[in-house]
């Protein structure tokens, strides 16, 4: 779903267009815990999620601290993703990310966030 339909549904439904920090809104932030090597045949699903979270909200969580990436279709789609928060004045972060799983995305040019876990942080991020 693109941003402008996403805001065109959710106009419609409740007569708001979606907040942020553009808007003086509240921040609306989703979190994705992906296990294991997320490969070119997981691209697709990928996509659908995140499509629809960069579409939604303002930050998107890619906590990777238990998975990897080094796909370029996978990168792109991150990528895609991350280029459509951004354009928002959102975010997509990527936490825990190991050194393959960097590499890969920036060789992607993906506009993404980069943060290392702090110690203690994985209550907060179990939400």
């Amino acid at each position: 779903m693109s941003t402008a339909i996403a805001e065109r549904t959710l106009s419609a439904t409740t007569g708001c267009t979606p907040g942020g920090a553009e808007a003086g809104g509240a921040w609306l932030t989703a979190t994705i815990r992906p296990v294991g090597m997320i490969c070119r045949c997981d691209a697709d699903r990928l996509a659908a999620l995140l499509d629809a979270l960069a579409s939604a909200s303002s930050v998107v969580v890619l906590d990777l601290q238990v998975a990897r990436i080094e796909s370029a279709r996978v990168a792109n789609v991150v990528g895609q993703a991350a280029a459509l928060l951004d354009a928002r004045d959102g975010c997509l972060l990527c936490v825990g990310a190991d050194q393959a799983t960097r590499s890969c995305l920036e060789r992607a040019q993906a506009p993404v966030a980069f943060v290392d876990p702090v110690a203690g942080s994985e209550r907060l991020l179990a939400g």
